[in-house]
């Protein structure tokens, strides 16, 4: 999630930076199926996924000849044809369409589809020295970055296709940069004066419910549609939360029991100050501690 979340913020910048009135479709991440294979290792195979539909971005099933001179030939050397020509002549029980593009596999035991990937697919993997073909049951391109793991076992004769997103690991960083943000919102509350208890109390309760409002509904973003929209969201939202904290605070500070009256400024200007500390804390950390994103 890191990786894709700086890449998406720095390219945010460049772009507004460099082309300001200028936003093109095909920019950016896309969205990707990433697999890694357990049970034939040391092994030299190539991988492709059937597709339920015709064509998906620039691949698409076909029956003209194979060009020679296409990239995957070439990366594939001599045996570029003969798995590609493999591929095109497989019959999927179920209709699925070889669209081609294919990898192959032999030290990494890794496969990414990171254009345009199918939606609705079938893992299929070709042992050129055997001849032979496995094919997994029907899968789905379930997140913006989707990752599998796929076991063969015995003898090639068993293969079992399991998710890998780690909800927990999610979970976790989500609960630490709530905490974090509260803390450093704290402390600028203290540093502005706000230091009765019946503040704080108010501060930590109106933050428990933005910060976790606002963290869930970026995750989810991310999940579902990658590190760009994660930035673009952020910032707005971002905003909103320093709107919305502003006029609650103002509303309560004017009514709260304090020994000195709250001044009317301290409500927004804290707000935005606040926010921006836990906002440019959240940039370092990203920087500085990625796992925690």
């Amino acid at each position: 999630m890191s990786k894709k979340i700086i890449s998406g913020l720095l390219s945010v910048i460049v772009i507004v930076l460099l082309f300001p009135r200028a936003v093109y479709a095909d920019m950016g991440p896309k969205p990707s199926v990433n697999i890694d294979f357990v049970g034939i290792e040391n092994q030299i195979y190539y991988i492709t996924l059937l597709s339920e539909e015709q064509s998906t971005g620039p691949h698409y099933f076909s029956t003209k000849p194979i060009d020679e001179n296409n990239y995957l030939v070439r990366e594939h050397k001599e045996e570029g044809i003969d798995a590609w020509q493999a591929f095109r002549n497989y019959k999927d029980v179920d209709g699925f369409y070889f669209i081609n593009y294919f990898q192959r596999c032999n030290e990494q035991n890794t496969f990414n589809w990171t254009y345009y990937p199918p939606s609705t697919f079938k893992v299929l993997i070709y042992f050129p020295k055997e001849d032979k073909f496995i094919s997994t049951e029907i899968s789905y391109k379930y997140a913006f970055d989707s990752y599998y793991k796929v076991s063969i076992l015995d003898n090639k004769t068993t293969i079992v296709t399991e998710k890998k997103y780690d909800s927990s690991a999610e979970m976790t960083s989500l609960s630490v940069r709530i905490l974090l943000t509260m803390a450093v919102e704290i402390l600028v509350a203290l540093f502005f004066g706000l230091k009765k208890r019946n503040i704080l109390l108010f501060i930590i309760a109106i933050n428990m419910v933005t910060q976790i409002a606002l963290n869930i509904l970026l995750n989810i973003i991310n999940y579902k549609s990658g590190g760009y929209a994660f930035v673009f969201n952020y910032i707005w939202m971002e905003l909103l939360v320093v709107l919305i904290e502003a006029f609650v605070y103002s509303l309560y500070f004017s009514k709260a029991k304090t020994d000195i009256p709250i001044k009317k400024w301290i409500a927004p200007v804290y707000s935005i100050v606040a926010n921006s500390a836990s906002f440019i804390m959240g940039l370092v950390i990203l920087f500085k501690l990625p796992g925690i994103f």
